[in-house]
């Protein structure tokens, strides 16, 4: 059922990304509230709805999915779609990142790195 809430969430977000520009100029005072009340906590609520995923063992190959999808968006011109895919993207390669971070060789790595 998230999957589908964040399927629905993210064509909806690349609709305003690609029919934004044709709106009629509101003013900057009511473009800050619309992407401060609307867009911000739409766009955060993505990887909430993602979160099944999260423990998924074929996580690396979702975010390799999901990167080549945005790069064949980006390719074809579809701005919109590019960045809802690249949402995904980011989220999955976080997701895997914090599952990375549970065993304590990585986390003596980074600390060793920093």
């Amino acid at each position: 059922m998230s999957l589908a809430a964040a399927a629905a969430l993210l064509l909806a977000l690349a609709a305003w990304d690609a029919f934004a520009g044709h709106l009629p100029d509101v003013g900057e005072r009511w473009d800050v509230l619309v992407v401060a009340a609307v867009l911000f906590p739409a766009t955060f609520l993505v990887p909430w709805l993602l979160l099944p995923l999260a423990s998924r063992r074929a996580l690396p190959l979702l975010f390799v999915a999901s990167a080549g999808v945005a790069v064949l968006l980006d390719l074809a011109g579809l701005e919109g779609g590019f960045n809802s895919a690249k949402i995904v993207a980011f989220t999955l390669f976080g997701f895997w990142f914090v599952q990375m971070l549970e065993a304590l060789s990585w986390v003596v790595l980074v600390a060793a790195v920093i």
